[in-house]
Parts: structure tokens; sequence; C-alpha cells
């Protein structure tokens, strides 16, 4: 899943350390945008080749009182290159879509897979969604009334959208959850950015030295950044060993080996229980039986959620 970062006026630049462990699990690509202060006008650039040239960038280009959004993309629809990593101008012109620098008056970055527009070889999901959905003037100019965002909060799901535009203003879309961390006052989409490998070995092995890796690196002579897997607490069976992303039910878990292997046969959140079938709800990730599971936008979620998701 995706790492979007996002700094309003009066917070600090995100933590360095933040910033690499963002690149190193979303790899991909890296962009950001930025206004400046008492400009009216919105900044891209994806054409950062690694995130020692961000850290250098963001420290010579980006003020305290400046905005800006960062993007780590992890791949998961059209190619991987500079044109289609994140943010975005919300345009039906797909060459600005594509563009490494530009400037806009709205700039868009999305993480998470909208499944219904993740289908072409070249364009993203996101950069589908913007042309044939957000790109409407009905849409794009009227982010604000609650009813459309509703309507397009219910559309992008449980992932998370942030919208910056050229007076300083974001738009937070989608159903997920931020986090506020604290060492810099950013909002994080998601936890992935965080040291959570350094307690296990400081706690349980007290070995100092550990600090200097953060990655498992599997046994192989030709590896790539998909190979590398970095060691927290298994999303399923909660045992620390070292973890990679896998999709399952349309998310995004961080799982063990053994996990993935039962993801790959489609035993994950289905084990057997009083002979009952058990499916885990993708709204309070509960275990409930699967004949009070229904299908929400492709989702599997019980009964209880439906009520409160259907009156968002």
């Amino acid at each position: 899943m995706c790492l979007i970062i996002s700094k309003q006026s009066g917070t600090n630049l995100p933590d360095e350390q933040n910033l690499i462990n963002g690149f190193r699990r979303n790899s991909d690509g890296i962009g950001i945008a930025w206004r400046k202060k008492n400009e009216k006008i919105v900044n891209i650039k994806k054409d950062f080749k690694d995130v020692d040239n961000l850290i250098k960038f963001l420290k010579e280009n980006i003020s305290i009182e400046d905005d800006l959004i960062v993007h780590f993309r992890l791949a998961s629809s059209g190619i991987k290159d500079e044109g289609n990593a994140h943010p975005f101008p919300i345009t039906k012109n797909k060459e600005l879509l594509r563009k490494t620098n530009l400037q806009c008056k709205q700039a868009l970055a999305h993480n998470g897979t909208l499944s219904e527009y993740s289908n072409d070889e070249l364009y993203s999901d996101t950069q589908l969604f913007i042309t044939e959905i957000l790109a409407d003037p009905l849409i794009k100019c009227h982010l604000n009334n609650k009813t459309i965002k509703k309507l397009v909060d219910k559309a992008v799901g449980h992932g998370r959208m942030v919208i910056l535009n050229s007076e300083g203003d974001f738009t937070y879309l989608g159903q997920g959850e931020w986090t506020k961390d604290e060492k810099d006052g950013c909002l994080y989409s998601n936890t992935l950015y965080k040291d959570t490998w350094r307690s296990y070995y400081d706690d349980f092995w007290g070995r100092k030295e550990w600090k200097n890796y953060n990655y498992y690196t599997p046994k192989k002579s030709n590896y790539t950044n998909k190979d590398f897997l970095f060691i927290s607490e298994c999303e399923y069976c909660g045992k620390v060993k070292p973890l990679k992303s896998v999709e399952v039910n349309l998310q995004t878990f961080l799982l063990c080996k053994k996990c993935r292997k039962k993801a790959r046969k489609g035993k994950l959140f289905q084990e057997k229980n009083d002979n009952k079938e058990m499916v885990m709800c993708a709204s309070c990730r509960k275990e409930v039986p699967e004949k009070e599971i229904v299908k929400w936008y492709g989702y599997d979620v019980c009964s209880e959620c439906l009520k409160s998701l259907e009156e968002i």
C-alpha cells in the first residue's frame, strides 16, 4: 500500500527516518506537491531518483510555512515509471497526468487500489479515476459540498486521498483514518513508516547492531526491491517475523511466509469454527459466520458494519 504524508503550513518537514522507511517499503516512485506561502499555485515534482534526492530537495526548497504532500508509490496498476508517480493534477488531459514537473490549481495523491479502474496497461487506477470522475467540473469544483464528498468517499472506500489546492486548503477523501506522527506533526496515510522492528530487537535480543539493518534479505543472488521484507508483527497470526505485503479481499496486509501461503490458497480469514465458515469483516476486522457477511463495493462486511457504512 502506498504511503502519503500531508504537511500543512506551520508543521515541520517530515522526519528523515520516516521518509527513508516510506521509500524502502514503497519504492515504485516518489513525488511531491507543494504550495509556497502567499503563492496561488501548486507545484508538482515526481522525478526523484531516490530518497536522498528527495530529502535534499525538501531541505533546500520547502519551509515550515509551506504546504506539502509527499507520496511513495507501491504500484498496483499501470506502468512503473516517473510519469505514473503521484501526485497528479485533477484534469482530463492524460498527458498532463504523466508530466513529472508542472504547476496546477489542484494536486491529488492516493493510497490504495480502485479495482474498477485498474485494468489499463499504461495508466494507473488513480489516473483513470481522475479523468473519469474527479475531473468533471461538477465534482472538482464542489469537493467541499457534503453530498459530493460523501459520494467520492464511498467510491474511494477504505483507501485515502488528499487534495491540495492553490488556496492552501487540504481535502481528505476516503473512509480510512490518518495517523498524526508525534515527531513531526505530519499526517500519514498508514503506519508503515514506523520503525516497528527496532523495539523487537532491542527488547528481546538487546542487539544494538541490529539497528543497522531494516530488512531481511532473501537468499537470492539477483534480488530486486520486491524481495525485501521488513520485520514486524504479522497482521494475521501476530508473530514477529519478516513480512511482505499481500492483497487479500481487495485489502493489503503485511503477512509472514506461512500466512502468505494461506492467502494464496484462499484460506486466510476463512478458518473453520464449530463447522461454520468464518470470514473476516473488512471493516471491523472481526471473524463472523459467513452467512452474516454481505458484499459492499467488493468488500466482505458484516451486517452490523453495513448499517453504519450505509449511513455515511
